[in-house]
């Protein structure tokens, strides 16, 4: 089943995915930039593996530009009358489980970061580090989210093999 989108909705969806992408952009350089912060360098008494927080950023701007874009292009009237095929609803399914595969080791990062920052550290005291801070705070609630959700998964599996 799908639900159409009518072009102010489409409009908005657009003008909301250029914001959070701009953020995203952002978050990144400032990733970029902790990797030539001294002092930031100097305090690391817990690992950050700032490459793969910068590959997170990428793949999450990927992720969610092919989202947005199932949501706006395969939700339009001429697209539902030629394509009879799941595979927007797989694509959507794909890319949403990819990002959820990565939010464990995301969060681990953040709260390593989190720990590695002094206060009185200027480069890495960027306004960004809270988009990272809050990042890692969504990606283990997603986390904690599939645990939950594979758990209830399995509590159904056994209940139907009692029966």
């Amino acid at each position: 089943m799908y639900l159409y989108m009518n072009t102010p909705q489409k409009s908005l969806v657009i003008i909301l995915y250029i914001i959070i992408t701009l953020i995203f952009v952002y978050t990144y350089y400032y990733l970029a930039q902790l990797n030539t912060c001294e002092c930031f360098i100097k305090n690391e008494k817990y690992s950050v593996n700032i490459e793969f927080m910068k590959f997170f950023q990428v793949l999450e701007i990927f992720l969610f530009t092919l989202y947005v874009g199932m949501m706006v292009f395969f939700n339009s009237k001429i697209v539902k009358k030629k394509m009879k095929t799941p595979l927007p609803l797989l694509l959507s399914t794909i890319s949403l489980a990819l990002l959820i595969g990565i939010n464990g080791y995301m969060s681990y990062n953040v709260f390593n970061l989190y720990n590695n920052i002094k206060e009185d550290c200027a480069c890495s005291s960027g306004f960004f580090k809270y988009f990272v801070y809050y990042e890692g705070i969504v990606s283990f609630i997603n986390v904690l989210r599939f645990v939950e959700i594979f758990g209830l998964i399995i509590l159904v599996f056994l209940f139907n093999m009692l029966k």
